[in-house]
């Protein structure tokens, strides 16, 4: 028995009937968000940054206008200060001079042949420190060596001494041995008077002589030991003296140094830099030539980078379903939504009472805060004070439960009669 074949109406209501039990289905599990729409603006997120000059001067250039967009670190003003420019100059120039007469003084304090100068020092500091390093240490060789020349020539007298006082003694030993052979002659006759007289004075002569001879000995050593001990000194107290003006100078250097810094700090301030990324959003000097006061306000710039912020009204009937927290989704006014999306936040304040309009209709004020936007948000310029419509999502319901809504109300408010 073959089966029923069903006819082309049977299968447009068998098709039609699948069609809405899907849809059913469709419209019972597919959920859509329950939202509270609200029309605002875009505000900065973040504080206005003031700029402000610490010690003032006189406007050399403006390079920013108002609304101008700039980025962290670009240069807004230059202002004059021929002060700290003269003062940075003159500091550096004696800081160069104090740091080359340190290196000598570290040459001469160490005992170094040539001075080490840092690479940053001027060639005509370099070369007046380096002359001035050679006459010092040509002068204290100089001395070093006229005492040497002393102590060579007291040296030699020494040892003159020495061999003198060899000699005249062997001249002394013969002498007393011939005066003792004179006397005996002269006892027998055999040599006359005069001769032992003149035998026993040479004798005499001899021995005072060598009296004289070993009584310089002493003299002679300590002047040559003195010599010695001025060679060292004189090296010594060179190094010493060396060190001694070290220590002065380095902490010169050091107070210097200090001194400059602040005045190159003072004349980078001359360049009014920005402190955020952001836009020019008031001008305080717009004259060139102006005078600023120390401390006094040159500029505003209020941030434009990171998350911004929507401020925004709602109807006063949709108060109630409103709450800090509840999740929104942005959408900017100057960009289509359906290519660029929108930017997704959270409510994070609602008046605490109504507020009139232009039209004196109220209306509540909430401030929306925004994420972090996506990489294709992030590439647009969305600037304060453009307009954005905001979804703040309540909840979700089912597309079923959105469609019936409207009947449901009908059910509540039929057949009812105020009283």
């Amino acid at each position: 028995m073959k089966p029923k074949t069903l006819t082309v109406d049977q299968r447009l209501l068998l098709a039609l009937a699948l069609l809405v039990c899907s849809a059913m289905v469709w419209a019972m599990v597919s959920p859509v968000d329950q939202i509270v729409r609200a029309e605002g603006r875009i505000i900065a997120a973040g504080r206005a940054q003031i700029v402000q000059h610490l010690e003032g001067g006189i406007v050399q250039q403006i390079l920013v206008r108002e609304g101008q967009v700039v980025s962290a670190g670009d240069v807004l003003m230059r202002l004059s200060d021929v002060q700290a420019n003269t003062s940075v100059q003159q500091g550096r120039s004696r800081l160069h001079a104090l740091m080359a007469q340190q290196a000598r003084l570290t040459a001469e304090a160490q005992g170094q042949t040539e001075p080490q100068f840092a690479p940053d020092i001027p060639e005509d500091i370099q070369r007046e420190a380096r002359n001035a390093f050679k006459e010092r240490l040509a002068r204290v060789r100089s001395e070093r060596a006229v005492i040497s020349q002393q102590h060579t020539q007291r040296q030699a007298e020494l040892s003159e001494a020495r061999s003198r006082i060899v000699s005249t003694q062997v001249e002394l030993d013969l002498a007393r041995k011939q005066s003792t052979l004179m006397d005996v002659l002269a006892k027998k006759g055999a040599a006359s008077q005069m001769e032992l007289l003149e035998s026993q004075s040479r004798t005499q002569r001899l021995t005072t002589t060598l009296n004289d001879i070993q009584a310089s000995l002493p003299r002679l050593q300590a002047a040559v030991s003195e010599l010695s001990a001025r060679l060292e000194e004189s090296s010594a107290r060179f190094r010493a003296e060396a060190r001694t003006e070290l220590t002065q100078v380095s902490a010169e250097l050091a107070k210097l140094s200090l001194a400059v810094d602040g005045d190159t700090d003072r004349l980078d301030r001359t360049e009014v830099r920005a402190p955020t990324s952001g836009y020019i959003n008031r001008l305080n000097f717009n004259t060139m030539g102006g005078v600023v006061k120390p401390g006094e306000v040159l500029l505003e710039i209020t941030p434009n980078q990171g998350p911004v912020a929507v401020e925004a009204r709602v109807r006063p009937n949709d108060r109630a379903s409103l709450r800090p927290g509840l999740s929104t989704r942005v959408m900017i006014g100057a960009y289509d939504y359906a290519i660029y999306g929108a930017l997704n936040g959270r409510l994070v304040e609602v008046s605490a009472d109504t507020l009139p309009d232009e039209s004196g209709q109220r209306y509540y004020r909430v401030l929306i805060q925004t994420d972090t936007p996506s990489q294709r948000m992030a590439s647009l310029a969305i600037l304060p004070g453009m307009t954005a419509r905001a979804d703040v999502v309540l909840a979700q319901r089912s597309v079923m439960t959105y469609l019936l809504s409207p009947l449901l109300r009908f059910k509540q408010q039929a057949f009812t009669e105020p009283t």
